[in-house]
């Protein structure tokens, strides 16, 4: 009497191993499929992308993406499937705004996005923190501070720049709306660095034809036209101009 054995071939068994489950973006990632057990030579097929081969190396986009192997033994008596996700890291971060402020004033730094991320700033002088998202900055001289942000070992960097002005007012004595884009409104600089202040018109009889409280240079200037926004008359004008505790006082010729 003959005994009949059945012998069962080995179950294909394995796991898939990463150099890394996570890295930064364009950074490559090696995925390997440690296998045990089967019978003959092992066939290999990776998704996405179709590979084969035990090992892949793969370069993803931003986020999470899953890869799966399947792995046929060579008598196709078992099948293997395994899966893996790998998360690519594309920190990005934007800070505004490069900005011009009076000695001793203060300006809160604004960072996108403000929260997801680690942030590490420097210099640490004139910040209120150094590790938060929009630190508020105080320096006395100009200087440009950069914020480094990270997540999982991958870091993006910017920076913004804060002058720091003496706050003269330039006021200038002549004003031309033509409408050909030069000197067609009168520019006062540095008085939009003070947070309140006034700017007023008169003709020469002393009568006020203009006025405007925060005057920026943009939203609110004098184009040369009275409060109603009919043009004014070529001839000469005076102005009063406060800012703070300071009154300036002169004259303005405007000429079409």
């Amino acid at each position: 009497m003959v005994d009949i054995v059945t012998v069962a071939p080995p179950i294909v068994q394995g796991t898939i191993s990463a150099t890394s489950a996570s890295s930064c973006i364009g950074t490559p990632v090696t995925l390997t499929d440690v296998v045990t057990g089967g019978s003959g030579s092992l066939t290999y097929t990776w998704q996405p992308g179709g590979s084969t081969g035990s090992s892949i190396v793969v370069n993803p986009a931003a986020g999470t993406t899953a890869y799966t192997v399947i792995v046929t033994d060579g008598c196709a008596s078992s099948t293997l499937r395994d899966s893996i996700n790998v998360t690519m890291y594309n920190p990005a971060v934007t800070v505004c705004c490069d900005t011009t402020i009076l000695a001793g004033q203060s300006v809160n730094i604004i960072t996108t996005p403000s929260s997801g991320l680690s942030y590490v700033w420097s210099p640490s002088t004139g910040l209120s923190c150094t590790a938060c998202a929009n630190p508020i900055a105080t320096p006395t001289v100009n200087t440009t501070y950069t914020v480094v942000a990270s997540v999982n070992g991958c870091v993006a960097i910017d920076s913004v720049t804060i002058n720091i002005s003496t706050g003269k007012l330039v006021i200038y004595s002549g004003i031309t709306p033509n409408g050909d884009g030069n000197n067609d409104t009168w520019v006062i600089d540095n008085i939009d660095l003070y947070q309140t202040n006034s700017v007023t018109i008169f003709n020469r009889w002393g009568i006020e034809v203009w006025s405007g409280n925060n005057y920026n240079n943009s939203t609110v200037v004098w184009k040369g036209q009275n409060s109603s926004g009919q043009p004014l008359p070529d001839a000469t004008y005076f102005y009063i101009v406060k800012v703070d505790s300071a009154t300036y006082k002169g004259w303005v010729q405007l000429t079409r």
